[in-house]
């Protein structure tokens, strides 16, 4: 998804999607491809993700 659709979603101000988005990105839990291309999950974020529901 693209930040602004994240944004509205999560009911965020889009600077601050935009932040933490950023700072996913910085610490491996997402991937962006390209400009406009969205934000995707990591393996990384889905084994944190696995230990929480475990």
């Amino acid at each position: 998804m693209i930040y602004s659709e994240i944004a509205r979603r999560t009911e965020i101000l889009l600077s601050s999607c935009h932040a933490l988005l950023q700072t996913m990105v910085a610490k491996g839990y997402h991937y962006a491809p390209g400009v406009k291309a969205g934000y995707y999950p990591t393996q990384r974020l889905l084994h944190v993700a696995r230990g929480i529901i475990c």
